[in-house]
């Protein structure tokens, strides 16, 4: 399974890489999204147990919101789990996200959960992903990816080439659908 997962990324990986060299990193594939979505779930399932339960979310969207009640969590939980239990695999998580993309906008549950995962990637809380940073979450989410390999992933999502990604290029990156 291990081994899948890690030749799906290396494959993802070479599309993106073949998209930078060809001068055209903005037409990054449904492929290497999907690959983003999978990077994202491993951090927010902080137990990693394959599945992300109602603390992991409840923990992941204090990052936003201290304030934010059980029963919110509870609420978003249920729907993102469509099958009614109090985990979201995979399947849902990605089901979740690409409805922005088939509505043309992001609901409040969706904008959540991305401004929880953006700003917990943002360590120095300085609202823009340094290379640094973007580095560290690779490594720690696929300790197999090469530095080529993320500097071609962020110098895609760096749009305007000031040398950090800012939230909104992050979500342009993620969800608007390409040009």
């Amino acid at each position: 399974m291990q081994a899948m997962e890690q030749e799906k990324s290396w494959t993802l990986l070479d599309k993106l890489e073949s998209a930078v060299h060809d001068g055209r990193p903005r037409k990054v594939t449904e492929e290497a999204k999907l690959g983003l979505l999978q990077s994202i779930y491993r951090q927010m399932d902080l137990r990693k147990t394959g599945q992300i339960s109602k603390q992991d979310l409840g923990s992941l969207l204090r990052k936003v919101d201290p304030t934010i009640t059980t029963q919110r969590v509870t609420t978003l939980l249920k729907k993102i789990s469509y099958d009614g239990d109090d985990v979201v695999t995979f399947d849902e998580f990605v089901q979740f996200y690409t409805k922005f993309e088939e509505e043309g906008r992001m609901n409040d549950e969706q904008a959540d959960l991305v401004k929880a995962t953006f700003r917990a990637w943002d360590t120095d809380q300085s609202g823009k992903l340094s290379k640094r940073e973007f580095f560290s979450v690779m490594k720690s989410l696929n300790r197999s990816m090469t530095d080529t390999k993320i500097t071609l992933l962020y110098t895609a999502m760096d749009t305007d080439h000031d040398g950090k990604i800012s939230y909104n290029e992050w979500i342009d990156f993620m969800f608007k659908p390409d040009a």
